[in-house]
């Protein structure tokens, strides 16, 4: 079992999102979850929802291919650490974006 890593996938291949997680479908045990935007050419770490990783795809798939693993935030603020709020805010925007996306794509909205 392995680790699906789609916003490095997208910064560092060619490769769609469906091409890489078809390659690892079955397989995924863990997903790291972060986002980043292109600014003036550079990859510039962001909260998840804001940047050009298409999580309100990816994550709606993932559930709806039977993964049953671990989501986690991977918050590059101390990399980054003028390119991201501090982690109460961000974190907190971050998780409140992904229980929107997994909310509305079950019909409940209440998450």
């Amino acid at each position: 079992r392995g680790l699906y890593d789609p916003a490095n996938v997208l910064d560092d291949t060619d490769e769609p999102w469906e091409t890489t997680f078809a390659a690892q479908e079955g397989a995924i045990a863990y997903v790291h979850v972060k986002d980043f935007a292109i600014t003036d050419g550079e990859r510039r770490a962001c909260c998840v929802g804001d940047g050009i990783v298409p999580w309100a795809q990816i994550l709606p798939h993932l559930r709806d291919t039977g993964f049953t693993g671990c989501l986690s935030f991977e918050y590059e603020k101390m990399w980054h650490p003028t390119q991201l709020p501090e982690p109460e805010v961000g974190l907190r925007r971050s998780a409140d974006f992904v229980r929107r996306i997994l909310g509305s794509a079950t019909g409940d909205r209440s998450r």
